[in-house]
C-alpha cells in the first residue's frame, strides 16, 4: 500500500512540475505578444494625427495579447455557419481545418486566425 502512495505522491509531483512549467511557458508567450503589439501599435498608429484628432484609441496590447491566447479555433465539418461565412478581413470563406477567431465586439466579426 505504501509503493502506490509514493508512487502517485511521484506521479502528482510531476504533473504539478508540468503544469507549472507550462504557465511559465504561457506568460513568457503572454508577454512576447505584448511587446509586439506595443510594437504594431507604435510603429502603425503612433503619429497618426487623425486618430490623434478624432480621439481613436486601440484596444491595449495587453488586451489583444490575451485575446490572440485564448480565442482561437479551428473549422470543423459541423460548423457549416462558419463555413459559410467570410473573413472580415480577406473576405475570404472559410475552410475546413483553417484556424479563426471572432472579435469581441457586437458583430462578432471573424477572421483567420495565424
Amino acid at each position: 500500500c505504501r509503493f502506490f502512495s509514493w508512487y502517485d505522491e511521484k506521479r502528482l509531483a510531476r504533473e504539478q512540475a508540468r503544469i507549472q512549467a507550462q504557465k511559465e511557458l504561457e506568460a513568457i508567450r503572454f508577454e512576447a505578444l505584448v511587446r509586439e503589439e506595443e510594437w504594431r501599435q507604435t510603429v502603425h498608429y503612433g503619429n497618426d494625427l487623425e486618430r490623434m484628432w478624432e480621439r481613436v484609441t486601440s484596444a491595449s496590447p495587453r488586451y489583444i495579447a490575451r485575446f490572440r491566447l485564448n480565442n482561437h479555433h479551428q473549422v470543423t465539418s459541423f460548423q457549416t455557419d462558419v463555413l459559410a461565412s467570410t473573413c472580415s478581413v480577406c473576405l475570404e470563406k472559410f475552410e475546413i481545418g483553417q484556424t479563426y477567431a471572432c472579435w469581441p465586439c457586437e458583430g462578432q466579426h471573424m477572421f483567420h486566425y495565424a
